[in-house]
Formats: structure tokens, sequence, C-alpha cells
């Protein structure tokens, strides 16, 4: 979870294979849709070298083709697309054609409130927000944020802007506006916060750890209502 390659922006070692259940948690999909392709359908298995371009070609047009047979027949023909895939992959063609994905989100306003009432517990249930800087944006030993990763995909690539630059730029500043900025909370980090602050302004600022705050090698949580979002648009 929270990890992806420095140079493809998509996780590490996320191979689908036929007849595997995998199980991605807070996965990352910073790269392109060209990118994630590559990786979801047409990445060989370990120790099998073939011609992605030609398999991927081969096994696509193969599967539409049964496909749309199979729908002008009424589905009399169901057991020969699923033959057909199942023979693409034994001759040597590891496209994963027919592999199933099934992506879960939250309501992100449930989600919000949930993070808040959950961390402000006394006693807090995770230690990390002990020490945890809720408005730090880049990710550890990176000086890469969470903005140079979802821009352009939540402001251009979608057919309705979700959030632009300038958004995720106010955010932040909203955050740090409520983080370090009263006396007796002047050394306190995030538990402190989520704590003693008046609750809107808690939630307030837990939510802007849930958008902007940038992550790390430990998994370090944050930016998971923006990570989500990019994830469905991807």
């Amino acid at each position: 979870p929270r990890w992806f390659g420095e140079g493809t922006k998509c996780p590490m070692y996320y191979r689908l294979e036929k007849g595997v259940i995998n199980v991605q948690e807070s996965p990352d999909l910073y790269c392109g849709v060209e990118e994630l392709e590559r990786i979801f359908l047409n990445e060989a298995l370990e120790d099998v070298e073939y011609d992605a371009d030609a398999a991927t070609t081969k096994a696509t047009t193969t599967f539409h083709e049964e496909q749309n047979d199979h729908e002008h027949n009424n589905g009399n023909d169901k057991n020969e697309v699923e033959q057909t895939i199942d023979n693409i992959i034994e001759e040597g063609d590891f496209s994963r054609v027919g592999t199933k994905i099934i992506h879960f989100v939250r309501n992100p306003y449930s989600m919000a409130l949930s993070n808040y009432y959950y961390h402000a517990q006394i006693p807090t249930p995770e230690p990390w927000v002990n020490k945890h800087d809720p408005c730090h944006l880049q990710y550890d030993n990176s000086n890469t944020t969470l903005k140079d990763l979802l821009f352009p995909t939540l402001s251009t690539e979608t057919t309705k802007v979700i959030l632009t630059p300038q958004n995720f730029d106010d955010i932040s500043q909203l955050c740090s506006s409520l983080y370090q900025t009263i006396p007796s909370l002047k050394d306190a980090k995030f538990k402190g916060h989520l704590q003693q602050l008046d609750p809107i302004d808690g939630l307030k600022l837990s939510t802007a750890h849930m958008m902007i705050r940038g992550g790390g090698v430990l998994l370090m949580p944050g930016g998971d209502i923006l990570r989500m979002a990019n994830n469905i648009v991807k």
C-alpha cells in the first residue's frame, strides 16, 4: 500500500495472474493509463518472456471478436468465449484477458468524519498521530509532493474538474493556518490538535490532512481522499 515506482509512478510488484486473487490496499496509481494497462494486462509473468505488443493485439482482438459474437447470439456461445481466453493464456499469451478488478471506494464525506472522530479519541488508537505533521507536503526522502502527482489528472483529464492546483494550495494554506498557530498548541503535534481544537477546526485540519499530506516509505498516512479520487479517474 502507498508504494509506487519512482520511474513508472505505479504500484511495484503488481501482476495479475489467472486464478490468483490479488489484494492491493490503498494503491497509488499516479502513472498514465497506458502504463496501467501494461502493468495490469500485458506485463509478462516472472521468468516468462514474450512479445507484449503482439500478445496484447492478439488477445484483445480475439476477446472482443468473441465477445461481439456472444452478444449477437444472445449468450449461446459464452463457453466458447471463456474457452478462447483459456486457450490464449495456455498457449503462452499472458495478457490477462478476462481478469476481473473490483475497486472499493468510500463516500468522502463519511470518510472525513470517521477519520476525525476515530483519531481524536482519548487515548488515540493509532500512535502515528503523536509525532505527525498533518500539513507536511513532501514525500519522505523526496521533494515530490502529492500536488505533483495528482495533476493534471484531477483538473484536466476528466469531463468535470474535480480540483484545481489553486484549490490544493488553498487547502494547504488552511491546514497551515490551523496547525501550531495557537499558543497552547505551539509545540503540539497532530494528536494534540485533534483533541484540543474546537471540533469544527479539528475536522477542518484532519480533512485537510486527508487531502494534501504527502506519504513516505513508512506508509505515512495522508492524502487519502484525493488519492482515492485520482484512482477513480484512472
